[in-house]
């Protein structure tokens, strides 16, 4: 497969949070230019807390038609897990084992105590819209994202990168309440061409 790479440092970033015109209209082309792309991956950091708990370590992702698959190891070598998400099944494998779900939510629930939206999180960390009803959203003079709620989530992004003419986030944050997800990626990998095979 033909693949582009980035690797971002802070002083490529472009904030938002601008008091510019939105251009919805320059979000929606972006949207679907990069839904078109059938295989993309992320590296970088998480951290998760519930408000009485926390972790944060070292994320790779990498997404395709037939999966989407998560690797993970948390700071100073505490633990490490493997989610992998297909076709009506969900494996995730960590220091206890291997366990398997219809449902990622379901999964991560019983594994981790609270309901991380994987799900949604694929279409966050693009700055996109996932599947479903948008409450609100702020949209900057570029068509970029600055903040939007959905599913009960508040995502704020902070700083984008250009990758090959597009732009990605590279610093996000999503909270629900007590809940909390910080993501900084590090690295992102696009195919060159939609419809490039491996």
């Amino acid at each position: 497969m033909a693949l582009v790479a980035v690797f971002l440092n802070a002083c490529t970033g472009l904030k938002t949070k601008s008091d510019e015109v939105p251009n919805p209209e320059a979000f929606n082309e972006r949207s679907q230019r990069l839904s078109a792309l059938t295989h993309w991956s992320l590296s970088g950091r998480v951290s998760l807390d519930d408000g009485k708990d926390g972790g944060s370590g070292k994320l790779q992702w990498a997404v395709s038609p037939e999966s989407s698959i998560l690797d993970f190891m948390a700071a100073m070598g505490r633990g490490a897990w493997h989610l992998e998400i297909g076709d009506g099944l969900v494996t995730l494998r960590d220091t206890e084992g291997v366990h398997s779900a219809p449902d990622v939510q379901t999964l991560l629930a019983e594994r981790l105590g609270w309901p991380v939206p994987v799900r949604a999180l694929q279409y966050w960390a693009r700055g996109m819209f996932a599947p479903g009803a948008v409450q609100n959203s702020q949209i900057d003079s570029q068509g970029l994202l600055e903040q939007m709620q959905q599913f009960g989530w508040v995502i704020d992004f902070t700083r984008y990168v250009a990758v090959k003419g597009e732009q990605l986030p590279v610093r996000l944050e999503a909270s629900r309440g007590q809940y909390r997800i910080k993501m900084a990626i590090s690295q992102w990998q696009l195919e060159a061409q939609p419809g490039a095979t491996r």
